[in-house]
């Protein structure tokens, strides 16, 4: 458990929902043991935790964050005690989370081409606006293997509509983005459902699995807090 002041990356039970994620990567995306994962904005190490006791031989992990403190903890807590995790602070520039960053907002991802069987990007889409998201987009498919999986997380309501009871609102900006607060756009964002999918093909992915409703609705949503999508690389096979 990291202490509280690094509890930086949203609501919810560290234990309860690190294992939530990893139960919706099995789920949706068909994540094995023996894969080789890489998430971005790994935060406090929520979804890696879990994954310590499900990756086994063959598999590993590789977390990237923008925020130093959190690599930090899990270098020392998780990395320390397994070979097959590794942790990297990334200096890129995020308004909210580092303002100071050396990296532009799209700078590339700092790995080979076809190096990872599964990309994670959870909660990191709601804090991106639409030329950041196509950039990680791009970033993403260019890392992924044949065959490959993008696990995302969003905000994806009717643009045009309140979602009924839900926990957040948004106030569209246009045709394909709407923010939770115009003062702070990045603090939570949400996208147009057919737009993230045209972005995804775009962006080089074959295919674009159903999308899985979020609890954030309140009303028809789970087992996942945010929208979660699975996006599938070509495969050679």
């Amino acid at each position: 458990m990291p202490p509280r002041r690094l509890d930086f990356v949203g609501p919810g039970e560290f234990v309860a929902v690190g294992q939530g994620l990893l139960d919706g990567l099995v789920l949706f995306a068909g994540l094995r043991p023996d894969q080789r994962v890489l998430e971005v904005g790994c935060g406090n190490g929520r979804l890696a935790v879990p994954l310590t006791t499900f990756l086994a031989d063959g598999g590993s992990y590789v977390g990237t964050d923008v925020v130093r403190s959190g690599i930090r903890w899990c270098r020392r807590a998780i990395a320390s005690r397994f070979a097959n995790f590794e942790f990297m602070h990334v200096d890129v520039r995020h308004p909210l989370y580092r303002p100071r960053g050396r990296g532009g907002e799209a700078a590339s991802f700092p790995f080979g081409d076809d190096s990872f069987d599964v990309v994670v990007l959870t909660s990191v889409f709601t804090h991106l606006l639409p030329q950041e998201t196509v950039g990680m987009l791009e970033q993403a498919a260019r890392v992924l293997r044949s065959g490959g999986v993008l696990f995302s997380t969003w905000f994806v309501p009717d643009l045009d509509e309140v979602v009924p009871d839900a926990d957040y609102a948004f106030e569209r900006v246009d045709a394909v983005h709407a923010v939770g607060r115009r003062d702070v756009p990045h603090a939570r964002v949400a996208y147009d459902e057919g737009w993230v999918r045209d972005r995804m093909i775009e962006a080089g992915f074959e295919r674009v699995d159903e999308m899985h409703p979020g609890a954030w609705r309140n009303a028809g949503g789970g087992p996942l807090y945010h929208d979660a999508f699975v996006a599938r690389m070509p495969s050679d096979a």
